[in-house]
């Protein structure tokens, strides 16, 4: 890496260089992630501690500095700390998510569904991790909504022309409501209408 950080060209073992003078190497690192969420105990510890992105930021260029040697670091352009999601950051990754989930029902088995506000709490209460980011949220969009949508599309329960409302029932179960449009035609703006509603 030192080569071709440095001067762009690296030496393969049948001595054939390969230049490296017009690539972006991007580097990722999970480096100080221990430290950035490590929980207190005893009389410091907080319910829920604030997000704290410059205290963040230092400590994981510190333990970058501490893994990586003086010249490796010394070749690196520019290092990027990524901030903690939000959970209004989570909510709008949600509602991302459930709106290309409409989108492919809506092009594929031609119905809608709508997630009432109870349903979307519960999804923010399960997908939400200031560890984890959004790759939680995608689990719970998953085993919540994708999944049983399209099953009920394979059995049959769903037919073209559907509405379904989800409700939250239970801390273990969503409610699936199947009714059928009155609209013969649905665009994907009114899609997204119900799904901002």
């Amino acid at each position: 890496m030192l080569g071709i950080l440095d001067k762009a060209i690296l030496t393969l073992g049948t001595n054939v260089q390969v230049n490296f003078s017009k690539v972006i190497i991007i580097m990722t690192s999970n480096l100080g992630a221990k430290q950035m969420y490590a929980k207190k105990f005893g009389f410091d510890a907080v319910e829920e501690a604030p997000i704290d992105d410059g205290r963040n930021k230092t400590v994981a260029l510190e333990a970058a500095k501490r893994h990586f040697t003086p010249e490796f670091m010394n070749r690196i352009d520019h290092i990027v700390t990524f901030n903690t999601l939000t959970k209004e950051h989570i909510r709008e990754i949600m509602m991302i998510e459930l709106g290309l989930i409409q989108r492919t029902m809506l092009e594929r088995a031609k119905f809608v569904y709508q997630l009432t506000p109870a349903a979307k709490d519960k999804l923010m209460e399960e997908g939400y991790s200031v560890e984890y980011g959004a790759r939680d949220m995608k689990r719970a969009i998953e085993r919540r909504v994708r999944l049983p949508l399209a099953r009920l599309v394979s059995s049959g329960q769903i037919a073209p022309g559907s509405a379904v409302v989800i409700d939250e029932i239970g801390t273990e179960k969503f409610e699936f409501s199947v009714q059928k449009l009155l609209q013969s035609q649905v665009t994907f703006q009114d899609v997204k209408d119900i799904l901002e509603g």
